[in-house]
């Protein structure tokens, strides 16, 4: 290599050393890897290596690698891509897992990064994080189906006509991130947690979604607002659903109810109710939890003008439950911030992936007797 490009990597392995030795984190949790969807792969973001753009200028065109393994030390490496184009200002290193590995087995990824040029890896230091791949069964991986009540289905309350439904936000969210994706709409304008029960099956059966979607509950509260039982009662049911899901080999994300505000707002503690016992149950359980309640209340100090009458959202508003979802999703699946630790690398071959679109078509229709506002 030239003088000038000596220099540059030098630099690179100075600021990377000098931010492991000041990070104060004592390593990778190898034991808690990432989940991973088995079709879309793997998409590792740039926040994950950060540490080796330090100080440099957002303008220098670098070269990414990415080898996965079956081991933490990546010794027993089974794919290797290097070469891959990192466009300058870029917020994202795109790379995907090779075809072939099985579900429900942790493998270990490392990415680098490097300038043009680079030809020996001697003193490289790669990244690395556990991930496994999830078990979804016969199940379509690519596809997400959201069940629920008319939140989920878009309705913007009262008489509206408007229906603008925040799954048809975030299929384009995640189709732009992770590749092709469908997020089917089961939302049942109306429902309570007992109705959306006897649906779940030919939800699943139809979709045959490798994920769900669970937001269910605001009309529980609605039509047995002070009830006594109310609460233990949407417990129960939102249990047995997620459990129906994981009999499907389905994964099942149950989301927090969203804030009831304005005139709404007397429902408000028994939302938090719910969603407290809804976040217990996910860490008993080991369900993921998408806690949409923090984060639409941390959207803005004012959330009012997202709403049309406390409860339902207008068309903005669901962009933004949308954009919500599309973050938590995200974080879920270790493509933000995740932590992990350096180590040395080995040459391996290399592999393509590949993906696969779910279908689509008409869902059942639920009437129900009574129709909450």
């Amino acid at each position: 290599m030239g003088g000038k490009t000596s220099l540059y990597y030098l630099l690179l392995c100075v600021i990377f050393l000098a931010a492991c030795s000041s990070g104060g984190s004592s390593g990778p949790d190898l034991r808690a890897p990432i989940h991973v969807s088995p079709v879309n792969g793997l998409r590792i973001g740039k926040s994950n290596i950060k540490v080796h753009y330090r100080d440099l200028n957002p303008n220098d065109a670098v070269y990414a690698r990415l080898i996965i393994a079956t081991d933490p030390a990546l010794q027993n490496i089974i794919h290797q891509q290097r070469d891959i184009t990192v466009s300058p200002g870029s917020r994202d290193i795109i790379a995907y897992a090779p075809e072939g590995l099985a579900k429900g087995v942790t493998y270990y990824y490392g990415m680098d990064v490097y300038p043009p040029g680079n030809t020996t890896f001697e003193n490289s230091e790669l990244y690395v994080k556990a991930f496994v791949l999830e078990q979804t069964g016969s199940n379509i991986g690519s596809t997400y189906v959201a069940m629920g009540d008319s939140i989920t289905a878009g309705d913007q309350g009262g008489d509206r006509p408007d229906t603008t439904p925040y799954t048809t936000y975030l299929q384009d969210m995640l189709t732009t991130y992770i590749g092709p994706v469908t997020v089917a709409n089961e939302g049942i304008p109306g429902a309570r947690a007992q109705d959306l029960l006897l649906y779940v099956d030919t939800f699943l059966s139809f979709h045959s979604p490798g994920y769900a979607i669970i937001l269910i509950g605001a009309n529980d509260i609605i039509l047995d607002h002070g009830d006594p039982e109310l609460i233990d009662n949407v417990i129960a049911n939102i249990e047995t659903i997620v459990y129906t899901c994981m009999a499907n080999q389905t994964i099942p994300l149950l989301s927090t109810l969203t804030p009831a505000i304005g005139d709404r707002a007397f429902l408000e503690p028994e939302v938090l109710s719910i969603n407290g016992r809804i976040q217990a149950f996910c860490q008993a359980g080991g369900v993921d939890c998408l806690d949409i309640h923090s984060r639409i209340l941390d959207y803005a100090d004012d959330i009012s003008y997202l709403y049309t009458d406390g409860i339902h959202f207008n068309t903005q508003g669901y962009e933004v439950v949308a954009e919500c979802y599309y973050d938590l999703l995200r974080s879920r699946t270790g493509n933000v911030n995740t932590s992990g630790s350096r180590i040395r690398l080995k040459k391996g071959p290399a592999k393509q992936s590949g993906k696969q679109s779910g279908k689509s078509g008409r869902r059942p229709v639920f009437t129900p007797k009574k129709r909450a506002r």
